[in-house]
């Protein structure tokens, strides 16, 4: 399992994670989750050439949302 929506993300290759609604429910141990209470989350894996992981680009929001269409494709 993936206690935090972060190691998801990084487990998920090729994909951007979205929580479009309450991360904190879905990851109840995460500490981070319940201290900041986001009511959505989205990250995307960064991957060098070999697929190794980088980092990871994520972003918290105080609304729930879902992705833009531009940002689908």
């Amino acid at each position: 399992t993936h206690d935090t929506p972060c190691a998801r993300a990084l487990a998920t290759p090729g994909e951007v994670l979205l929580i479009e609604q309450a991360p904190s429910g879905l990851f109840s141990s995460c500490e981070t989750l319940a201290e900041v209470s986001p009511e959505s989350y989205c990250a995307a894996p960064l991957r060098d050439e070999q697929g190794n992981n980088l980092g990871l680009l994520f972003a918290f929001d105080s609304r729930p949302h879902g992705l833009l269409p531009a940002a689908e494709s």
